[in-house]
């Protein structure tokens, strides 16, 4: 996991957001360029139910193009079909999430007890591809982003376009 003020500005480019809160880089690209934050609570905003955030601007576009043709649809009838994994699955999530809660907080905010990823209460009804698929960029077992993978053609663009938009900046 990066520092994150290393890669401050970059991350800001990549969300072209100006403030996040606190996080941690838990992805790379095959460029050295970040794909997923880790969202830490902090005292201000601590009840965060986000964990994992996809930055890569190249995976946003794939993911943002299959949740307008209606790929939730299909990822519902695929936890159906795989219910006990995926709820098994968004447990250990739900764990993960809480303990990173303690840890940086020592509590657990009440709003976020028993949340799946993305901030899922009912795991039957998913949301948020782009959550979905930040946690398999960190745990390749999880069954929803893997479904999310075989509809994307690659985990990297061809073109760097990170470092091309750095380049702009400056």
């Amino acid at each position: 996991m990066a520092i994150w003020t290393e890669f401050d500005k970059v991350i800001k480019m990549q969300l072209k957001r100006k403030s996040l809160l606190p996080y941690k880089i838990s992805s790379f690209c095959k460029y050295n360029y970040p794909q997923v934050i880790e969202l830490l609570p902090d005292e201000k905003k601590p009840h965060f139910k986000t964990l994992y955030w996809l930055t890569c601007p190249y995976l946003s576009k794939k993911i943002g193009k299959l949740e307008s043709e209606g790929f939730i649809t299909k990822l519902s009838e695929y936890i159906k079909e795989n219910v006990e994994i995926f709820k098994s699955q968004t447990q250990k999530y739900s764990k993960i999430l809480e303990k990173t809660a303690e840890n940086k907080l020592g509590y657990v905010p009440e709003n976020i007890k028993e949340l799946g990823v993305g901030g899922i209460s009912d795991i039957m009804f998913p949301k948020c591809l782009h959550a979905h698929f930040a946690y398999y960029l960190i745990d390749k077992s999880y069954i929803a982003g893997e479904f999310i993978n075989k509809n994307i053609e690659s985990l990297n663009c061809d073109n760097n376009y990170c470092k091309e938009q750095e380049e702009v900046k400056k």
